[in-house]
């Protein structure tokens, strides 16, 4: 389970996840369960821990003053947080004044090195073969988004294919994996999915 944690800040998720504030406080309440149920739950494998739940952030010139605190709190939880900077993809060149705000004040379509070396200074950073306007993904080429009646859709911010994937109580998860592998590719730096679906 990767749990999306930019930010605790409810003015964060108002501005950026265009939501209100009883969904940050739901997604508060989901945090807190979500850590009851998986915390101390890693186990051994092959030489390895595997983590149940881990926590995943994408830094960008906006949050990255929470990256201590955020960090702090996966600490006591025992949660593995997982950092990278955001990237341009698509959106960036289309939406270059929110790229420099966010991504690279001076405006180079790369990650802004500042990000890069904050997020590796103390912290594990892992960079996605993907990124979206929202910094939403939390594919990783292996996931896939479950809205609250079943549906499945591509990726968080893909509205458009909402449904046309399945829904996991009508189809089993392991088919809707097997059509979506059909439609992914995974390059670093890229978009995770194929060109035929509009992204």
């Amino acid at each position: 389970l990767g749990i999306k944690l930019d930010s605790f800040n409810p003015e964060f998720f108002k501005s950026r996840y265009h939501t209100v504030k009883e969904n940050f406080e739901r997604f508060q309440e989901n945090l807190r369960s979500a850590l009851k149920v998986y915390r101390n739950s890693e186990e051994e494998f092959e030489g390895n821990k595997v983590y149940r739940v881990i926590a995943n952030m994408v830094l960008t010139h906006e949050n990255k003053g929470e990256l201590g605190n955020i960090s702090t709190y996966c600490k006591k939880h025992n949660l593995p947080l997982v950092v990278r900077p955001v990237k341009p993809v698509t959106w960036a060149s289309n939406q270059f004044g929110l790229w420099k705000e966010l991504g690279n004040r001076e405006g180079r379509l790369t990650p802004d090195e500042e990000l890069v070396t904050l997020a590796e200074k103390e912290h594990n950073t892992l960079f996605s073969p993907s990124s979206t306007p929202e910094n939403q993904c939390a594919l990783y080429a292996f996931g896939l988004t479950v809205k609250n009646n079943g549906d499945v859709q591509i990726c968080p911010d893909h509205y458009i294919s909402r449904g046309r994937m399945g829904n996991i109580r009508a189809k089993s998860l392991e088919k809707i994996m097997g059509k979506l592998a059909e439609y992914r590719s995974t390059k670093p730096g890229v978009c995770i999915m194929l060109p035929e679906i509009q992204h």
